[in-house]
């Protein structure tokens, strides 16, 4: 929420939302390249910081898109435009979770085939389970055997690496559109606005 604020206050006073673009999307794969040289053995400040640095990201984005959607368009189009930027928000964030989902899932069912010697584990793991099972918890519970413990957290841990190395392509496309947008200034006026209260 912080980082939303000085986002949409720098945006206010610069009346630019193209470097913010720019830099939200630097920044998202930044973090994911971070993201992906976590393992079980990342240290909490490490991964503690590298989450701050995804949450900026996100707080830029929620302050710096609707803006530059808003420039071109006149007054009496805003309340669909912001509309349709709400439903596809909402409906980006959808493939950005079923993509990294489906990702991770498929290289569990991948390493668990090579890592998992007990044929409950893999079955427990397989099809999505280890999603379900993605908890603390769960991990705490193998603590009787330290062999499956570790073949458990590097096959969570690699199979996480893959989904935020596929994020670092589609943030890097975003870098590229960002710079390719075009910068419309904002205007300072209502000019043809027409009040419907």
């Amino acid at each position: 929420m912080v980082f939303s604020v000085v986002a949409g206050t720098g945006l206010s006073k610069m009346g630019r939302y193209r470097p913010w673009h720019f830099s939200r999307m630097a920044l998202f794969a930044i973090g994911y390249g971070l993201f992906s040289l976590l393992d079980e053995n990342s240290s909490t400040a490490f991964w503690a910081s590298v989450q701050c640095l995804g949450a900026i990201s996100i707080g830029v984005w929620m302050a710096a898109t609707l803006p530059g959607v808003q420039a071109p368009l006149a007054e009496t189009e805003v309340a669909v435009v912001t509309g349709t930027w709400g439903f596809l928000c909402c409906f980006g964030g959808i493939w950005g979770i079923a993509i990294p989902g489906a990702i991770f899932n498929s290289k569990v069912d991948q390493l668990v085939i090579t890592r998992l010697e007990d044929e409950d584990m893999r079955a427990l793991l397989s099809n999505g389970g280890a999603y379900g099972l993605a908890s603390g918890g769960f991990i705490t519970s193998l603590n009787h055997d330290p062999a499956l413990e570790a073949a458990v957290k590097s096959t969570y841990a690699d199979s996480l690496k893959l989904a935020w190395q596929v994020g670092i392509g589609f943030s890097l496309v975003g870098v590229i559109l960002s710079l390719a947008t075009k910068e419309i200034p904002r205007r300072t006026e209502l000019g043809d606005a027409v009040w419907l209260g």
